[in-house]
């Protein structure tokens, strides 16, 4: 997994820290913004993102909190990259495998994922080390968005 996000971009400029945010379609909004701001997709993401989460939703209920890890087909990707949202209230995201099922999701993972390869090695990755209970509370109660990122890179390790 370490090789994997070796080739990711994640910055503190791609955290949002305690964001508001009033549904899911706003926070995938707004972090899709982000990344368009930093040219690391392209400009027809977000509209590929909100759409691909309608039809394949991806919020997960963990042991404690939620999460949603929204993405979708690499050619709309110019460099690989995560943004992380830890947002002040949960908000709402259709369960994976379900769309009738709201998840309260506190975390949210947007994944640019450049090679369609990797995408996959890397969710199925990202899905074991949200088992680590501990690793995503550390996050959950984080700080800092340089502390985020610490914790983070912790359960991918």
């Amino acid at each position: 997994m370490e090789q994997l996000f070796n080739d990711i971009n994640l910055t503190k400029r791609l955290v949002l820290f305690d964001i508001q945010a009033t549904s899911s379609l706003d926070i995938i909004q707004k972090m899709s913004n982000k990344m368009l701001e930093n040219e690391l997709v392209t400009k027809d993401f977000k509209s590929a993102i909100i759409e691909r989460e309608k039809n394949f939703p991806t919020g997960l209920q963990l042991e404690k909190i939620g999460v949603a890890i929204p993405h979708t087909d690499a050619k709309f990707v110019i460099k690989q990259s995560i943004c992380i949202a830890k947002l002040k209230s949960p908000i709402n995201f259709k369960m994976m495998g379900d769309n009738k099922s709201d998840i309260p999701v506190k975390l949210i993972f947007m994944l640019a994922i450049k090679d369609p390869d990797k995408q996959l090695s890397f969710l199925r990755s990202l899905m074991a080390a949200f088992q680590n209970t501990e690793g995503i509370e550390n996050i959950v109660s984080a700080n800092s968005r340089s502390e985020i990122i610490k914790e983070f890179k912790q359960i991918l390790l």
